[in-house]
């Protein structure tokens, strides 16, 4: 293979990655070995002619004759005989002699149906390593991995990995597929039925991937131990190829139990993360020792709680930086950090049913069949936590028939739709009530094509708006760039258009978050203390059993704001932090940590504001757990702990909250609204909007008339 490449001359990227990684394992070949081979092709290709006996034997003569002397073998992989002609044995030592005569016998054995428990060879373990690895090289046997339908595998970080992936191969689609559903708790017989595919091709699979050092065989007492191949390679090949000694790495993949630890596994809590985060993770002037695990969670889309403890040291050795993009990057990472710490002192609790904590990438299980995903999720996890911000691919994922979810229950959720759906609950223009509420920020969908020429009324004493197009993310836009904007997005796309800022508010007012859930307690205040916008949205949503926050804004108190942030932080530290993240704050609490803080609006402050009948508008409302902000991530954990959100007593009301806000939503799009799904003429309530019908945005209702909610009113034009 290597040689027809380097003959045709084409780009090492045409490798797949699993055949690339093979490549480098066995022959040491990777991207800048191949590119050197190839210069060193060419420049003896003008010397020895068109002949193409001349020029395979060029390439053999500049290609390795053997693989590298650095394969590993497991005990419980199988030797088998290869091609062993006379001129092999006589150039073999005794010991090699009575070795190929064992191995010979185990093959005679088995065409006579006298087969050991393992078939055809001997194991690794009952053979000495070091006649088998001179045998190997030379050619005259090769190494079989067996994989029962029984085995269990895992994925720790990947070492060696090329990241050089090909589209459109349905093996390496498959190996993905398993990549991101492969669990330590769920066999390969399993894993297939998860995958509604051939038991047999899921073996296979399995076998590549302990073969390459990317998994693990977890058969009891004969566990596999793979520890990564040493090779050594130019910094310009760290970008493709990732390998480091990282002794903290091996240990906790040492650390391994067996299946026969844990006889009866509970299931486990997941966290969905975006590749958003693996981007940050991969940069170097964080931590260099970061990259492997960013690889393993964009790659393999997947780091499970084995894997946690080495993850976790390495964020708690960043680089102290704090300026720049290096600063958001680092602040993502400590949030991240706090996130796993806070969900496993979760795990540890009476009150909850999980035991351990997975990371899994939302673009990751796009990959997967919408039922494939709800079957692997609900097999392996009980509590679904999602966090926030996430990239339009990865948004695309969710799906109302997943466990309890803390985040969007359904991939509308995530669109448009759903900020002007919010907008319309906090109003209560689609209640059908009395009281509508005007301290929310005018919101409009628009359709696709329409031309605006100048400011709707409403809109006239905004300073600057969300503008959010189907399939991007909101960009902010100042009054001024307003209508040019709006009408290029409006060109190729629906839009919504949010009102975040205004000239003719008397107070300075800022941008807050109110992190949710809500308290109860704070619930049971006078309705004058509590906003109508609250009132209005827990008639749909019930913000006691939701994680996320609330966008609006509210003048600053900063004097008792810091106290509330104080006593929080004082309250859960204990729950939130270990004492290396308490370490960690005491040092940030001069830079990022001081520099957000007051963008959190606490209970207390905002019981304040409503007594002293200060101004407070309502912008939109996020579902899911926040990293982007530090003290907003604290202030939603500790909410989440005083509530108890994830204890199992919580389950159904979770489940309940999820179900009517799905309801609501459906019933505003297709029946309020008149949304139109693409390409279909007609559509009903009765159609539930849900990922099932397929991966990708174009599924989504799109609007068929101009809307907007302003001042309490729902309007059509």
């Amino acid at each position: 293979m290597i040689i027809d490449l380097i003959s045709t001359e084409k780009s090492y990227d045409c490798l797949p990655n699993f055949t690339a990684a093979d490549c480098l394992r066995l022959l040491g070949i990777g991207r800048n070995q191949y590119i050197e081979l190839v210069n060193t092709y060419k420049s003896f290709l003008s010397s020895i002619g068109p002949d193409e006996n001349e020029i395979q034997g060029l390439l053999c003569d500049i290609l390795p004759s053997q693989p590298i002397d650095k394969v590993i073998f497991e005990p419980w992989y199988v030797v088998r005989i290869g091609s062993v002609m006379l001129s092999d044995i006589q150039a073999s030592t005794d010991s090699e002699r009575i070795t190929i005569d064992q191995l010979i016998d185990a093959e005679k054995a088995d065409d006579l149906e006298e087969s050991n428990e393992v078939g055809p060879g001997i194991l690794v373990k009952d053979l000495d390593q070091n006649i088998i690895k001179g045998l190997y090289l030379r050619g005259l046997v090769y190494i079989d991995i067996p994989v029962s339908c029984d085995d269990k595998i895992c994925v720790p970080t990947l070492e060696g990995f090329v990241m050089n992936r090909i589209s459109g191969d349905i093996r390496e689609n498959l190996l993905y597929k398993i990549f991101v559903t492969a669990d330590e708790n769920t066999s390969v017989s399993e894993l297939a039925e998860c995958l509604q595919v051939d038991v047999n091709s899921v073996k296979q699979a399995a076998s590549i991937f302990c073969r390459l050092g990317f998994a693990q065989k977890r058969i009891g007492r004969l566990e596999s131990r793979t520890q990564p191949f040493q090779i050594p390679i130019s910094i310009e090949e760290s970008d493709t190829l990732l390998h480091t000694e990282n002794s903290v790495v091996d240990a906790n993949l040492d650390s391994f139990p067996s299946v026969d630890d844990h006889p009866q596994q509970k299931k486990k809590l997941v966290l969905i993360f975006d590749s958003t985060i693996t981007a940050y993770l991969m940069m170097g002037n964080l931590s260099p020792n970061l990259k492997p695990h960013a690889v393993t969670m964009f790659e393999v889309g997947k780091l499970s709680d084995d894997s946690l403890n080495s993850f976790i040291f390495e964020l708690n050795h960043l680089a102290p930086v704090s300026e720049g993009e290096a600063g958001v990057y680092r602040e993502y990472a400590l949030n991240l950090r706090k996130t796993i710490h806070f969900l496993r002192s979760q795990a540890s609790l009476d009150s909850t049913d999980f035991c351990d904590v997975d990371l899994i990438r939302g673009g990751s299980l796009l990959s997967l069949e919408a039922e494939t995903r709800i079957r692997v999720l609900r097999k392996n996890y009980n509590v679904v936590v999602s966090l926030i911000p996430s990239t339009y691919e990865d948004q695309q994922a969710s799906d109302s028939q997943w466990p309890p979810h803390l985040g969007p229950p359904i991939s509308e959720a995530n669109s448009p739709w759903f900020g002007f759906f919010i907008s319309c609950i906090a109003s209560n223009t689609i209640q059908r009530k009395q009281n509508p509420s005007v301290n929310v920020l005018p919101t409009l969908l628009i359709t696709c094509g329409t031309r605006i020429s100048r400011l709707p009324l409403p809109l006239r004493g905004i300073s600057r708006f969300w503008l959010t197009a189907w399939g991007h993310d909101a960009v902010v836009v100042d009054s001024t760039n307003f209508l040019t904007t709006a009408n290029d997005m409006l060109l190729s796309s629906p839009v919504l258009i949010q009102a975040i800022e205004s000239y003719e508010f008397e107070e300075n007012l800022s941008q807050r978050y109110i992190p949710l859930p809500i308290s109860k307690e704070f619930l049971q205040h006078s309705s004058n203390c509590v906003p109508e916008f609250i009132i209005h949205l827990m008639n749909v949503i019930d913000l006691t059993y939701v994680s996320g926050y609330i966008i609006v804004l509210a003048p600053m108190n900063k004097c008792e704001h810091d106290q509330d942030l104080n006593k929080l932080a004082s309250e859960d530290q204990n729950i939130l932090l270990t004492s290396t993240d308490s370490i960690l704050q005491r040092d940030q609490q001069k830079s990022e940590y001081n520099c957000s803080r007051k963008a959190v609006l606490v209970e207390n402050e905002l019981l304040t504001i409503m007594k002293e009948h200060k101004p407070i508008y309502f912008i939109t409302l996020r579902l899911g757990l926040p990293i982007f902000n530090m003290e907003l991530n604290h202030a939603v954990c500790a909410q989440i702990s005083n509530q108890n959100l994830l204890s199992t007593g919580n389950r159904n009301h979770l489940e309940a909250t999820n179900h009517l806000l799905v309801e609501e939503f459906t019933k505003f799009i297709f029946n309020d609204c008149s949304g139109l799904l693409p390409n279909q003429n007609q559509c009903s309530y009765s159609t539930l909007v849900t990922s099932s019908g397929g991966n990708f945005p174009d599924t989504w209702p799109l609007p068929t008339k101009n809307m907007m909610c302003a001042n309490g009113i729902l309007s059509f034009f």
